[in-house]
């Protein structure tokens, strides 16, 4: 009696759907399930390999010299198919981690890593030309310990998006040296903390030594900067990315929005989590901007269609009146079309009052949220009778949310 086959067509549907755990397992199937699985489990590989940290895995989920020795054996053995597959590479937070240390969150991390691991992953590199995605979360330790990684890296001709975390100056140098022109960088820069003095800085970079994606002005498209974009002005004072339409700004020091404009003119979409200086932008200056998210009110001065305010103004009540004043203000510039904001009868208010536009509000935590991190003051809880008396005086908003 001769075997049953695959329906081939059925499964080829199927294989889009599965998970690459799934997909590895269904591969062993049978050859020809193995000859169309395999290029999807080898597409997307991310350290520490997902299936390790399974109820029931038989090996230890942290990083072993044996796990990256049978990887890279593996990828080597029917070089260069299984490398042509590999499309995006994450080495993530945990990928060298020897030993996961304590998990208390009051005392300093004293996990252990092995980062010369990162040794046995430099022939995959260079030979992965395919590679589209590449995300590495201790960037300047890895390049540090593993010098021939950086270069592999920094020869890759196809590279799309780039993430490196916890990045220095060695970061910044495979950035400046990169053959491949990607589309999304993601570049957060390293920390450092006095315990003494309790001072907290990011990065260890030098004008005139260093560079900032001066390589990247034609195709830079979406950019992600954690660490304070005062990097821009020290190292790149008067290079722009004409292609970037949408940024994101984390941590670091006071953003100036007049910078931010002239290296970024051609904006849409704006997220910024770091507090800004009081120089408003020029009027119309980012004729694009569509979308905005921020912690704070933004001295903005044109319409923007998508406001997305997720800080509530009662986290500052020794600033309230300045806060909510500026609020109205930004509101009263910006003129949005849909609004998502933290719910507050304070909040509620200041829509009524200046943004008469909004036809689409999005309220978070509402009723009866309160903040659960310390603050100075008392916060009032919300109630809906609360929300219901202020949107009363909104009578155009067509779409609620209330969350």
């Amino acid at each position: 009696m001769e075997a049953p086959r695959l329906n081939l067509d059925v499964f080829y549907h199927i294989v889009p759907f599965l998970g690459t755990y799934e997909a590895l397992h269904t591969s062993l199937i049978c050859r020809e399930a193995y000859r169309i699985v395999t290029p999807k489990f080898i597409e997307t590989v991310v350290f520490p390999l997902p299936w390790l940290r399974m109820p029931g895995a038989r090996r230890s989920p942290l990083a072993s010299r044996e796990t990256y020795e049978g990887f890279r054996a593996y990828m080597l053995a029917s070089e260069p198919e299984r490398l042509g597959h590999l499309r995006y590479l994450d080495l993530g937070e945990d990928a060298f981690c020897t030993d996961f240390g304590s998990d208390s969150m009051d005392q300093i991390d004293d996990s252990e890593f092995d980062f010369g691991l990162a040794a046995l992953l430099v022939d995959v590199i260079q030979n992965a030309t395919g590679l589209r995605r590449l995300s590495i979360a201790h960037a300047e330790a890895v390049f540090d310990e593993v010098p021939a990684l950086a270069d592999a890296i920094a020869d890759l001709p196809q590279l799309e998006e780039v993430r490196f975390h916890h990045a220095d100056m060695l970061a910044l140098g495979v950035l400046s040296r990169m053959r491949s022109r990607p589309r999304k960088v993601e570049f957060h820069l390293m920390e450092f903390y006095d315990f003494q003095t309790h001072a907290r800085w990011w990065g260890e970079y030098a004008a005139g030594r260093d560079r900032f994606l001066h390589n990247f002005t034609e195709t830079l498209e979406v950019l992600e900067l954690s660490g304070g974009a005062d990097i821009i002005e020290a190292l790149e004072p008067g290079t722009v990315w004409r292609g970037v339409h949408e940024l994101k700004v984390m941590k670091g020091d006071v953003v100036n929005l007049q910078t931010l404009a002239r290296v970024f003119p051609n904006l849409r979409r704006l997220d910024l989590e770091s507090p800004c200086s009081d120089d408003p932008t020029p009027e119309n200056q980012w004729r694009k901007l569509d979308c905005v998210h921020s912690a704070f009110p933004l001295p903005l001065q044109q319409r923007i269609r998508y406001l997305d305010m997720y800080c509530p103004i009662e986290l500052f009540p020794s600033h309230g009146a300045s806060v909510r004043d500026d609020t109205v203000v930004l509101l009263q510039h910006t003129k949005p079309v849909i609004l998502a904001c933290r719910a507050s009868a304070e909040m509620f208010l200041c829509v009524a009052q200046a943004a008469p536009t909004v036809r689409f509000l999005r309220a978070d935590a509402a009723p009866g949220w309160s903040p659960k991190f310390p603050h100075n003051g008392a916060v009032p809880r919300v109630t809906e009778a609360d929300a219901h008396a202020a949107l009363v005086s909104m009578p155009d908003v067509s779409c609620l949310a209330l969350y």
